[in-house]
């Protein structure tokens, strides 16, 4: 049901109840329901239905983490922005009181190859964008880029 209010054309109004589903998801989540999370997120999402579901995924901490590496071959596949957000979000906890970065990498050093693969292509896209970033992303970026294999060069200029 939210991935169909997530739908909504432009200047449609959400479907009603669609608030109230939120709430009722945000009951009753549980960790384990983090790949059916993850997968409903799309980048297409006019009105930030599934913001809130990013949210409450990424609420869970460190099951969030590997859930978001499992899931991440086909979210970068499906949903190359909202890819592109998550891996920024947890740079961004880089050196602050909530750094998850040190347990992310560690998790993402011993993902499939197929994971490996795919946040290297997300680290591409980020990289494409340098002047984004801030010298403490650009960092946390390269620890992340070679801890799983890849060439951090552009984050290191």
């Amino acid at each position: 049901a939210l991935s169909s209010a997530a739908a909504t054309p432009a200047g449609e109004e959400l479907p009603p109840g669609t608030a109230e589903l939120v709430e009722r998801l945000e009951g009753i989540a549980t960790p384990q329901d983090l790949p059916q999370l993850l997968g409903v997120l799309e980048d297409d999402d006019l009105y930030g239905v599934l913001l809130s579901v990013f949210f409450l995924a990424e609420g869970m901490d460190d099951a969030y983490l590997s859930a978001l590496l499992d899931g991440l071959p086909g979210l970068f596949a499906r949903a190359p922005i909202k890819a592109e957000m998550a891996v920024i979000r947890i740079v961004n906890t880089f050196g602050e009181s909530d750094d998850c970065t040190a347990i992310f990498m560690e998790m993402a050093e011993k993902s499939s190859k197929e994971t490996r693969e795919a946040l290297l292509e997300v680290a591409a896209v980020i990289g494409e964008d340098l002047e984004e970033l801030l010298p403490m992303q650009c960092q946390s970026m390269a620890l992340l880029v070679r801890c799983v294999g890849g060439d951090a060069t552009v984050f290191e200029a």
